[in-house]
């Protein structure tokens, strides 16, 4: 029997399409705000702190975010195998919760990465830019500066640059594209969990043997790990982390014991 979930998998699309435009639209904020100031020679520290400020606050929204995506993606799992199969998962709270933390405390990866040390991370190479921006620019006439600032943080920038300053380069890029990255990934990864855990909880309440497909997307972006995996089977325990901004399916397969 198969479960091709398509109703947890067309919701994961739409959350990952909605969340895209959040922070999107967070950091069309930021530069708003950044393009209000006034770029005087004293007001370029000030305007560095507004963005670092005003972008701290995008991180904690944005873990918000993904705790908040992951467990309805959870419970959209969840549901549908219970419709599918006519049975009630047991500790269907504990099951959603589990996945949640998991992947946001680290314990998945079995490393010292957590959701909130990989958003500090990102903060502070935000603010070490900035800080570059404003050193380098020192003999700059001050609107140009404010520009390079404005440059980090605006989502429709295709900008990249990089400057030495004291000895250490620094690479103005898109810091939106990093958070998108985290956010992406992070809800990823728990919807993947998600699979898992209620597989492993279909084989403990039946008498089922329970296998997980992998199905690849096989467009012209896919990477040739995923080429290779498409049209496994795994068992839950053993199925594979899908890679930064992956976009990979999975199925549910039940067999006769």
């Amino acid at each position: 029997m198969k479960l091709k979930m398509k109703k947890s998998l067309k919701l994961r699309n739409e959350i990952m399409e909605e969340q895209y435009k959040i922070v999107r639209a967070w950091f069309k904020y930021v530069v708003r705000v950044v393009k209000r100031k006034t770029a005087g020679a004293l007001m370029l520290r000030s305007l560095a702190k507004d963005v670092s400020r005003h972008y701290q606050v995008i991180l904690e929204d944005t873990q918000e975010l993904i705790k908040d995506n992951g467990r309805e993606l959870c419970e959209a799992v969840v549901d549908e195998v219970e419709k599918e199969l006519d049975i009630e998962i047991e500790n269907k709270k504990k099951l959603v919760e589990s996945a949640v933390m998991l992947v946001i405390t680290g314990a998945l990866y079995k490393s010292r990465w957590t959701l909130e040390k990989a958003a500090e991370q990102i903060s502070e190479r935000l603010a070490d830019v900035i800080d570059g921006i404003v050193k380098h620019g020192k003999d700059k006439d001050p609107k140009e500066v404010a520009e390079e600032i404005l440059k980090v943080v605006d989502p429709d920038n295709h900008y990249q640059k990089s400057y030495d300053v004291n000895d250490n380069t620094v690479y103005i890029t898109r810091i939106d594209g990093e958070t998108q990255r985290l956010v992406r990934t992070t809800v990823e990864h728990i919807f993947q969990e998600a699979f898992v855990e209620v597989a492993e909880q279909i084989a403990e309440q039946t008498k089922y043997v329970v296998k997980i497909r992998w199905v690849s997307m096989l467009s012209e972006n896919t990477c040739e790990v995923c080429e290779s995996r498409h049209n496994e089977l795994y068992d839950p325990a053993d199925l594979p982390l899908e890679h930064p901004n992956g976009q990979c399916d999975f199925w549910i397969e039940l067999y006769p014991a």
